[in-house]
């Protein structure tokens, strides 16, 4: 008889697959992982789950510095999009240490109006759902982890104001 060494990346990816419909962990419940580590290929592992998307929300380099919303679009050469748009809007960290990546980047929109419209329209938040990975447990000193999918906001638009209609 012959044995097959399973790896821990194996193990890691089979524990993915087999835990999408486990209930997550809540984020006030404490997950006693303080003694424990991330595997080694974590960042592998998160890459193949994201299908090497290079999305700004998980990599965010640019300034994330607040500023007030301006009286006119900026038009210069240099300035990025997120501050030429008619709703322009800022990166802000969101940080939770029972996710992987811990750290991943929302927009705020920095005006609620949008800029040179009428009143009919505002600034709203676009948004989109990105794979993260949430902590599930510790064995034996290394973390475990399940898939789960967070929602984020990628940018702003300018869009007409909602009507309420009296039924």
């Amino acid at each position: 008889m012959s044995q097959e060494t399973i790896s821990g990346y194996d193990i890691f990816l089979t524990l993915i697959d087999m835990l999408f419909l486990f209930v997550l962990p809540s984020e006030g419940r404490s997950l006693h992982v303080r003694h424990c580590q991330q595997p080694d290929d974590i960042e592998e592992a998160f890459n193949n789950l994201r299908n090497q998307l290079d999305l700004t929300v998980l990599s965010n380099t640019e300034s994330t510095e607040i500023i007030p919303c301006p009286s006119q679009t900026l038009s210069h050469h240099g300035d990025p999009q997120r501050l030429r748009s008619t709703c322009p809007w800022i990166w802000e960290a969101n940080t939770d240490n029972t996710r992987y990546p811990q750290k991943i980047y929302n927009a705020r929109c920095i005006c609620r109006k949008c800029i040179g419209s009428s009143t009919k329209y505002h600034c709203e938040s676009i948004f989109t759902r990105v794979k993260v990975f949430r902590i599930l447990n510790c064995v034996n000193g290394l973390l475990r982890y399940v898939q789960d999918e967070q929602r984020v906001s990628v940018g702003c638009t300018c869009a007409h104001k909602r009507t309420h209609h009296n039924s």
